[in-house]
């Protein structure tokens, strides 16, 4: 059996992970529980035989991750999870299917699945979306800076509904910008190239100089142009052309901390 590898640079809790594994074969529930068994992360796997019993064990307690079969006996493992999501639970999902149809892409989507698990699946496939978690669930020191306030409240909206974890600050102009970076260090930086005074390129210039530079995601309502391109030569990281939305997010932060993409955003 191949073991479940850990990223070296993501950190866990002593006490590990609770999951819940939730499928009508007993053979995929006893493949998944020999893998886990390989993990260097403690893990505790709750075993649903079908929808009914994985829906009464997810209300029942809680879980760090959700791995659901999507066609079981009783209850379906979107109509399952539909209903949690309902009931206000949050818990990091991913749906598990030998078949992939557009339909249920769209609606994994729509229930804030995390990923999609295509049957037969490896220790590796498990150990992305296990180190993935654990990343995502560290959190990310945030700073919006924008001269609009409306812009920074809806981007502060939209990273808040990424499945990244962020502390979120914002600042009003560049200025600013530099001041708050130099007091709290952010990770990531969304910055709008078009600003009064010092503006988004001079803004990235300044950040760049730091001897730990945070990564700088432009935005911009103007996808190409002598600004852009003046942009990236001086260090931007990555852009988001406004408006943009959590799965865009979550798109370029998978990619900028070096995580392999989920299924749902490689298919989107």
């Amino acid at each position: 059996m191949e073991e479940i590898v850990m990223s070296d640079d993501i950190s866990f809790d002593s006490e590990g992970l609770n999951i819940i594994v939730a499928d009508d074969s007993s053979a995929v529930r006893m493949a998944f529980a020999r893998a886990c068994g390989h993990s260097p992360v403690p893990l505790s796997v709750t075993e649903a035989h079908d929808g009914m019993d994985f829906a009464e064990k997810f209300r029942n307690s809680q879980f760090d991750l959700a791995f659901i079969d999507v066609i079981m006996p009783g209850m379906s493992g979107i109509d399952a999870l539909a209903q949690a999501r309902s009931a206000g639970v949050k818990t990091f999902s991913v749906l598990m299917s030998t078949n992939v149809t557009d339909e249920v892409m769209q609606l994994a989507k729509k229930l804030r699945a995390y990923d999609f698990l295509r049957k037969p699946f490896t220790p590796i496939d498990l150990a992305n979306i296990i180190n993935n978690y654990l990343r995502l669930r560290q959190g990310i020191g945030a700073l919006i800076v924008d001269d609009s306030s409306t812009v920074r409240r809806v981007v502060g909206k939209v990273l808040e509904s990424s499945h990244f974890g962020f502390r979120i600050s914002d600042a009003a102009d560049g200025e600013t910008a530099l001041r708050m970076n130099a007091d709290s260090a952010p990770e990531i930086v969304f910055l709008d190239i078009n600003m009064p005074g010092l503006d988004g390129i001079a803004t990235l210039k300044r950040l760049k100089e730091n001897a730990t530079p945070p990564r700088v995601v432009l935005m911009s309502s103007e996808q190409s142009g002598d600004k852009l391109n003046e942009a990236f030569e001086a260090g931007a990281d990555a852009f988001l052309k406004k408006p943009f939305y959590p799965a865009d997010v979550d798109g370029v932060l998978h990619r900028l901390l070096g995580l392999n993409p989920p299924y749902l955003t490689k298919a989107a």
